[in-house]
């Protein structure tokens, strides 16, 4: 099954976990605006979706060798 480590738009942090679990970002489209708690200085940040090496989903468009 195709996941996001094979996705040509999915960018790794190359931080690995105990578990071997990678995370990262999918850059698939442009970063949207998120409202930030007042907890953490409120206002307004951007943001790109943050996955799992093993999530999925059906936009996958595989990395060119």
């Amino acid at each position: 099954m195709p996941t996001c480590k094979t996705c040509r738009f999915w960018n790794s942090w190359e931080v690995i976990g105990k578990n071997g679990y990678g995370k990262g970002e999918c850059r698939r489209y442009p970063p949207t605006v998120v409202c930030l708690p007042l907890s953490v200085g409120g206002g307004t940040d951007r943001a790109t979706p943050v996955t799992g090496q093993g999530y999925w989903c059906g936009e996958h468009k595989a990395r060119e060798q």
